[in-house]
């Protein structure tokens, strides 16, 4: 059946350095989302009722980048 997806996705990334050769590096994302279908029915013959899902979590993500060598970064 056709979908009406609608997505809506903010986010924010930062860098810093606190000391030479470490970066830290972190993030947020907000995102909402709703997708909408109309009832219908399967291959197999089955009624299956549609409707709409919402959902609006808030995703992160943080890490370490250490320069080991001019050539070799580690990432944790």
């Amino acid at each position: 059946p056709p979908l009406d997806l609608r997505t809506l996705g903010l986010f924010a990334q930062f860098a810093a350095s606190p000391v030479e050769r470490v970066t830290l590096r972190g993030g947020l994302r907000h995102e909402r989302a709703s997708v909408q279908v109309d009832d219908f029915t399967a291959l197999n013959g089955v009624s299956i009722e549609g409707g709409v899902l919402r959902f609006d979590p808030v995703l992160w993500n943080a890490g370490v980048v250490v320069a080991v060598s001019e050539a070799v970064n580690a990432f944790a």
